[in-house]
């Protein structure tokens, strides 16, 4: 599955982690631009932090690795949904009001699925119109799967930040993590919708179907150890907001020659992880690099216009 080649470098089988032949085949190619591009020339490897990034912080690639839809009718041709829905007029997430779509009583991981409604206006007045719309659902290897759609169903990058903090399908795993969620803030009821405390329960009932699900795969990965979730976090923001000592074991430098070359860049600390000490955005001082580099996203989990595109 995965070999230690040094204390640096991983060799890694994606065969073994549970991707499907899409996702292998999407994968593959991501993996040989990697190989023609100069800094693997110059390094003989693939950052490691460049590529989870690639893979998972930028959506474009993400919704080919992961299958999405291009349109929301093509998503919902897959999925059941029950009749009545839920009502969520106070969010965690959203500005306005939501209608969350909820999953048919199968009871079969297949047909786990939500489809949430972003809307303005009121539900209360009859009022609402949907705005935009984000789908959850459960990939065969146990992990959740998301996307955003547009008014005319349209599959997007991430959310419009007008309507809501949602941003990226990466900030919707960033929160996530690998749980179906609860109600975080809701507390009205609007007649013929589910109530929060209805909608409470249909999740947890669906996350005893995912559990039993997860129980019956033999995964890498362990999804009741929230550690290795923080561990990718913690990958992805090192590689976008790297310190001068990173820096300079990747430009084969030392750390004080890239203090003084980024010398008119200020530094920051991260506000989850301000253990980092002294970073750098790494879209503005990449073009120091002394090789040439595959573009890579600017921003981990918001969402951003005319993100790169090695798969088309």
């Amino acid at each position: 599955m995965h070999n230690w080649i040094s204390n640096e470098k991983i060799q890694i089988d994606f065969k073994e982690f549970g991707f499907n032949e899409n996702a292998l085949n999407q994968l593959e190619q991501l993996i040989v631009k990697y190989k023609i591009s100069e800094e693997f020339e110059a390094r003989g490897d693939i950052d490691a932090g460049r590529f989870v990034v690639s893979i998972f912080n930028n959506s474009n690639h993400y919704y080919k690795i992961v299958g999405m839809p291009i349109t929301l009718e093509n998503y919902k041709s897959s999925y059941n949904f029950l009749q009545k829905r839920a009502a969520i007029i106070e969010s965690g997430v959203a500005f306005g009001e939501r209608i969350i779509n909820m999953p048919s009583e199968d009871q079969n991981i297949n047909t786990l699925s939500y489809l949430a409604e972003e809307l303005t206006g009121s539900l209360l007045d009859s009022s609402h119109i949907v705005k935009e719309n984000e789908v959850m659902d459960i990939m065969e290897n146990g992990q959740l799967r998301f996307g955003i759609y547009n008014k005319n169903q349209e599959l997007i990058g991430g959310a419009d930040s007008s309507l809501s903090i949602a941003g990226k399908p990466s900030k919707c795993l960033w929160c996530h993590e690998t749980n179906l969620q609860k109600g975080i803030a809701a507390l009205t009821v609007v007649p013929a919708y589910f109530s929060p405390k209805q909608f409470d329960s249909i999740i947890e009932l669906n996350r005893s179907v995912l559990d039993n699900y997860r129980a019956s795969l033999t995964p890498e990965i362990d999804f009741d150890n929230n550690a290795q979730h923080t561990e990718l976090e913690k990958l992805y923001i090192r590689f976008l907001e790297p310190s001068a000592k990173r820096l300079a074991r990747e430009w084969d430098m030392l750390e004080e020659e890239v203090k003084l070359k980024l010398i008119a860049y200020k530094t920051h600390r991260h506000d989850e992880f301000p253990e980092f000490g002294e970073l750098y955005y790494r879209h503005e001082i990449e073009k120091y690099t002394p090789y040439q580099v595959l573009p890579s996203t600017s921003s981990a989990r918001e969402t951003i216009d005319n993100e790169p595109n090695l798969l088309p």
